[in-house]
């Protein structure tokens, strides 16, 4: 059923169930499976009866379908908020949903890690892991027993954000959800991070520490 998309062959549905990073997935509201929908819409769409329900038959790049998520009408609405409301009103919601986001997602990573195994956490995030594989580029920097330490030298979020010039936007979207996840999967588990690419940093260092 699965659809490739582009040279970096990977479906669509794949891309927005596990290739999207976890603060992402949260974005779309998505937890696993079909963006959670309820048994009875999951089942309408996998039995595909309806033109509405099949599969896109045009082909697409990851930069190219996040140019359509994001892009072209996402990002102009925020912006024509900001306009309307204010900057500031408006990043203090978007951070008030992305908490709200992040938490959802980091409790339904403990649920299936068992119960917020630490393990669990460092295996999601690692290079090799296929969740991230199309859409970041990161390397561990440290591994330990109760440290893990990524650094994030590409993202497919920051460079959609910075090209629009919504570097901000981006932030308070995707990358703020980051801390909520980490606490709502484990209340022992915190992540320190002083840079972002989409703040326009080198990389990302997200670095998760355990609690004794």
């Amino acid at each position: 059923m699965e659809n490739q998309i582009g040279s970096q062959g990977f479906s669509r549905r794949l891309f927005l169930s596990k290739v999207l990073p976890a603060c992402s997935l949260a974005c779309l509201g998505a937890s696993s499976g079909l963006l959670g929908f309820s048994p009875a819409v999951k089942k309408a769409l996998q039995d595909a009866k309806h033109k509405f329900d099949e599969e896109f038959p045009v082909k697409f790049t990851g930069r190219q379908l996040m140019s359509m998520v994001y892009g072209r009408n996402y990002i102009p609405l925020l912006k024509f908020l900001f306009e309307e409301l204010g900057k500031e009103r408006v990043i203090t919601l978007l951070k008030k949903h992305a908490d709200e986001r992040g938490t959802k997602i980091g409790k339904k990573f403990a649920e299936q890690s068992g119960g917020g195994d630490f393990a669990f956490l460092k295996k999601m995030f690692s290079p090799d892991s296929p969740n991230f594989k199309n859409a970041l580029t990161m390397s561990i920097t440290e591994d330990t027993t109760h440290v893990h330490e990524i650094k994030v030298t590409e993202c497919i979020f920051a460079t959609t954000f910075l090209e629009a010039k919504a570097g901000d936007l981006g932030f308070a979207i995707i990358c703020y959800a980051d801390y909520k996840m980490a606490t709502s999967f484990n209340p022992k588990v915190k992540m320190v991070r002083d840079k972002t690419l989409m703040q326009g940093h080198a990389c990302c260092n997200h670095r998760y520490l355990l609690e004794a």
